[in-house]
């Protein structure tokens, strides 16, 4: 898998006074639900907040943007945000929203002699779908009891990965994180499947012991610099899994590590701040392991080289753009990681231009699929982003130690706002399905997410689309294999998107 860097692209709607009035109810049975909390989902510390009475009705007054989120938890319920749109000048909203069941596993941990693993993290993973491709993420997580007991909540229906991690630093550093039902492979293991409402208590784990094998090198510092005392290793198998193993380094620079299990990592080191200020030393290498010891490798500090980066916003319309947020976000080297250190925004000034500041080398790539919000009664979508000559919407572009040309955005204005619904074969909700939307003719795509009810919604540009649909991102298929794409191309019927208001858009999975 490609790192990615996204470079998102938005503003925010005026807020105005609006009350919001409605019903939360069972999205299984209908019942409505009493006590659930509903919040507007705003920065405001003094936002007003309701709970539903025993008919599941609740009414709320105060400022939200259209189209922000309403938040509704419950206990029992998996937390649910609803968009809130309203015509301008509307002074109040009516809203029928459902809450889901939640899923829960649980189990035991045991390791190689049969003893409670206590203190280790437990989670759930599933894949998500980060342009075209799967991305594995953690959905929740818990920590074993000293029984080794551990319960995972507030979990959607699907299909999981479990993992359990001793995080103890007196544990035996043989024992690596281990798959449901005890293997370091994920692709070994057995998916975990609930519904919804579902709990789950036999998902038990036994760790195992695994001698690994040793990465050796040497930190190398500039002259007259002092070497620093540890260098870390991060394993990087996983997005929002990653875990860090410390060692020494002498006095000559040699460091060792122990036990490391195959996978991918980053060996970094700091000898200052964290993002590394200008001329402070630091160093980060990407590595793979194998099943063999591994010696010699080097890590050579120095000193920090921040970029600026600049560029202008257009519109394909030739109007001018409002003043908008541009976010850069880094990745670790040779992975979909995010390194937040390297993560930097701006505001773009009347005219369009902007600079980040600050930035230390890596790679930054700019996410075609294009974070898209309300101005007004405009949408707006990213369409192509350019750095000097070179077109790097798709394959993004490296900083390194001198400044990169300047990077050229064009947005649409004419993006339409599409929504639907997918469902399984059953007629039931397909919750988290993945959609893919490809232009015809031509082959632009465009990703999308389907709720825990099954609804969607994206902006797409005025014309006709093919569409796929994985109804698992756990299970093998994928989006960027061709031969999945021809095998499925006629599972739904051709969609026409026109200008303006269009019908929602019912899918039904075979």
């Amino acid at each position: 898998m490609k790192p990615y860097l996204c470079l998102l692209v938005f503003t925010l709607s005026l807020s105005a006074q609006i009350t919001v009035e409605g019903y939360i109810v069972d999205s299984t049975t209908g019942a409505p639900i009493a006590g659930a909390q509903v919040a507007f989902n705003t920065a405001d510390a003094a936002k007003p907040t309701a709970a539903t009475d025993s008919a599941g009705h609740f009414r709320l007054t105060g400022s939200l943007p259209s189209g922000a989120p309403l938040l509704v938890s419950h206990i029992g319920y998996i937390m649910s945000g609803s968009q809130v749109h309203y015509e301008p000048g509307a002074n109040s909203v009516k809203v029928r929203l459902e809450l889901v069941p939640e899923a829960v596993i649980s189990g035991k941990l045991e390791d190689a002699d049969g003893f409670s693993v206590a203190g280790a993290a437990v989670c759930a993973v599933l894949y998500s779908l980060v342009k075209g491709q799967r991305i594995p993420q953690r959905e929740q997580i818990a920590i074993s009891s000293s029984l080794g007991e551990y319960r995972i909540a507030n979990l959607p229906p699907g299909r999981y990965y479990v993992r359990a991690a001793a995080r103890n630093s007196n544990w035996d550093s043989r024992y690596s994180p281990a798959y449901y039902p005890g293997t370091p492979d994920p692709r070994e293991s057995d998916l975990v499947v609930v519904h919804t409402g579902q709990q789950r208590g036999d998902v038990n784990i036994h760790l195992s012991k695994s001698e690994g094998v040793s990465l050796a090198g040497r930190v190398l510092t500039p002259a007259g610099a002092h070497t620093p005392r540890q260098v870390s290793l991060q394993t990087q198998d996983f997005v929002d899994l990653t875990t860090f193993t410390y060692t020494s380094v002498g006095p000559d620079g040699s460091f060792l590590f122990r036990h490391v299990h195959p996978g991918s990592y980053t060996r970094r080191n700091l000898a200052g701040s964290n993002p590394p200020k200008a001329g402070e030393l630091w160093a980060e290498q990407a590595i793979q392991v194998g099943s063999s010891d591994v010696s010699g490798v080097t890590l050579a500090l120095q000193p920090a080289t921040l970029q600026d980066v600049s560029g202008t916003l257009v519109f394909q319309d030739s109007s001018k753009p409002a003043p908008l947020s541009v976010l850069l976000i880094g990745t670790y080297p040779g992975t979909h990681v995010t390194a937040f250190y390297r993560t930097a925004s701006t505001m773009s000034s009347a005219d369009g231009s902007f600079v980040v500041r600050g930035l230390p080398p890596g790679h930054y790539d700019i996410a075609v699929r294009p974070f898209i919000v309300n101005v007004g009664t405009q949408y707006l979508s990213l369409l192509s982003a350019q750095l000097g000559s070179q077109e790097v919407a798709e394959s993004g572009f490296d900083i390194g130690d001198t400044p990169p040309a300047t990077v050229r955005i064009m947005l649409s204005t004419n993006a339409v706002p599409v929504t639907g619904r997918i469902v399984d074969a059953a007629g039931q909700p397909a919750a988290r399905a993945a959609l893919l939307f490809v232009a015809t003719p031509g082959d632009k795509s465009t990703y999308t997410s389907a709720g825990l009810l099954g609804r969607f919604n994206l902006f797409l540009l005025a014309g006709d689309y093919r569409v796929y649909a994985l109804r698992d991102l756990n299970l093998p298929a994928t989006f960027d294999n061709p031969a999945y794409l021809a095998a499925h191309a006629n599972d739904f019927p051709p969609v026409h998107v026109a200008a303006g208001v269009n019908p929602p858009i019912n899918l039904k999975l075979r």
